[in-house]
């Protein structure tokens, strides 16, 4: 991810994110998202399950938000800058109230909610795994790109085995999962760029 030239990884991520809103509401992407879900189904075993449940339930969106709020708690006291719990607290409303607010704009139910129940598009424990844990890793990398881009990678691994974990288990549908994957590329790129240039004024 290279902070100085963020534009284009941010107008990217929120210009698929808006195509791929349109396609869900109209119902374009149904038969793929059935498709994978009889798929998954057809292959799911209880231990599968089981670890995709304790998976999801560790990065769950309140864990998440916990985690970057206490980490960006710790760099702002060695750091002696504000800027860290800023930007946590900034990207924390901010995801948050988008997720929710297109979950309900869109109504979509989960698959095997049965049309009620908890919504689905975008999905929030995608969004919060990559978003705050990739934010508290940006946070917390500042002035370094090569630990920055190891603790990028180690996000989104943790946000892959998610997406796999929600996906696999029946929990949400693929195109929800894919959704918040490029938001949260959009917010991290914005993300990096606007600490950068905190810490170059400060």
């Amino acid at each position: 991810m290279r902070s100085h030239r963020p534009a284009p990884l941010v107008a990217s991520g929120l210009l698929v994110f808006a195509v791929l809103t349109v396609l869900v509401w109209t119902g374009t992407m149904d038969s793929l998202d059935t498709a994978v879900a009889h798929f998954a189904a057809r292959h799911q075993t209880s231990a599968g399950t089981t670890a995709a449940r304790v998976l999801t339930d560790v990065f769950s969106p309140g864990v998440d938000a916990a985690v970057l709020l206490i980490g960006a708690a710790l760099l702002a006291r060695l750091q002696r800058s504000r800027t860290p719990i800023v930007v946590a607290l900034c990207v924390l409303v901010g995801v948050s109230a988008a997720v929710l607010a297109v979950k309900h704009a869109m109504n979509r139910p989960l698959p095997h909610s049965h049309g009620h129940g908890d919504l689905g598009y975008p999905s929030g424990h995608t969004a919060a795994t990559l978003c705050f844990l990739g934010v508290l890793a940006l946070l917390a990398s500042s002035g370094s790109s090569r630990l920055r881009r190891r603790l990028l990678i180690l996000v989104g691994i943790v946000t892959a085995l998610v997406v796999l974990a929600l996906v696999s288990a029946g929990f949400h549908w693929l195109t929800d999962t894919v959704a918040s994957v490029c938001l949260g590329v959009a917010v991290l790129a914005l993300v990096d760029r606007r600490t950068e240039l905190s810490r170059r004024t400060e």
